[in-house]
């Protein structure tokens, strides 16, 4: 189901990127870079993605591309949206331009991953721990109400305003606090403990939270569920492919799409394999993606299609 290739992305290093790295791609600067200023800023080159760490501890995975004739640029691209990174390398010192996005960084190279760009996950008790029925009807309970908010911070018109927003963030952030704590106690959500709705739920806050740690964590644990028939296979498919993307990587079963800047056209964001998706997608009870398309209005395109055009107008932006 691709779980060990999603938990490869997360808690790959810098040096096992660089030692299988093609003789084109050694013209990047490969490897880790931590920023000069002493911030903590810092970045994770490899030949198809490059992670970047913000003074905050933040991290952003993208897809990177970078061809014999780009020179010192490499182009980005994440949620279907492109931008050229030009570098300069000097010794072992690496300047990126980030344009709007923080100006020039200049780097100094240092051995293995930084630490907040390997996304391992939480430590939490095993399913298999007992917790009284008091216990599981309280976080049943629980679950059930945050479910009632999750939805209606996302009904239609709910986030059309700066106010909605701002109130969809604030649910998040607080029902994924609760959900971490709460499985650091009582371990994953699982359904044959807590039920198919509660579990349901978990999957839910997981899914909207855009916290790498959790969703790592919770991916194989409802993986687990669906191979024991106890859980829906789209759910785990939506986190397994948000997840990947999140990464820096590629979704498997084509259930993400979006739209770039100043183009009305919505994409299916890069696929793994687009011959064999449908295949892919009935292993986990999903409909055909052509029938999954119909439900978006509007033109929809597959983003693999104008991938390699879009960087070279990103490279050319610069």
């Amino acid at each position: 189901m691709g779980t060990a290739r999603i938990l490869g992305l997360a808690l790959c290093t810098a040096g096992l990127w660089a030692a299988g790295a093609s003789a084109r791609a050694q013209e990047l600067p490969l490897g880790a870079w931590t920023a000069t200023d002493k911030s903590g800023a810092a970045v994770l080159i490899e030949e198809t993605r490059v992670g970047r760490l913000d003074a905050a501890g933040e991290p952003t995975f993208y897809r990177a591309t970078h061809e014999a004739d780009f020179g010192d640029v490499i182009a980005l691209e994440r949620y279907s949206s492109q931008f050229p990174l030009p570098f300069t390398v000097t010794d072992d010192t690496l300047t990126l331009d980030w344009g709007a996005d923080g100006g020039e960084v200049t780097y100094a190279r240092i051995d293995g991953a930084p630490s907040g760009l390997t996304i391992a996950p939480l430590e939490i008790p095993p399913t298999s721990r007992r917790i009284s029925f008091d216990r599981v009807d309280e976080i049943v309970d629980e679950l059930a109400r945050r479910r009632v908010t999750d939805q209606r911070v996302r009904q239609p018109g709910a986030y059309d305003t700066p106010e909605g927003i701002a109130e969809m963030h604030r649910v998040d952030t607080d029902n994924t606090a609760w959900i971490r704590a709460t499985i650091t106690d009582v371990g994953w959500i699982d359904a044959a403990r807590f039920g198919r709705q509660a579990s349901s739920t978990a999957f839910l806050i997981v899914q909207h939270s855009g916290d790498l740690e959790l969703m790592v964590t919770a991916l194989p644990l409802i993986e687990a569920d669906v191979k024991a028939g106890l859980s829906d296979g789209g759910g785990f498919a939506l986190l397994h492919d948000r997840l990947a993307l999140r990464l820096g990587g590629k979704q498997r079963y084509g259930s993400q799409l979006g739209s770039s800047r100043g183009d009305d056209t919505l994409y299916i964001s890069p696929l793994e394999d687009r011959e064999s998706v449908d295949e892919l997608r009935a292993t986990m009870g999903m409909q055909p993606l052509a029938d999954y398309l119909k439900l978006f209005e509007g033109e929809v395109a597959f983003y693999d299609d104008v991938a390699a055009e879009r960087a070279r107008a990103a490279v050319a932006e610069r």
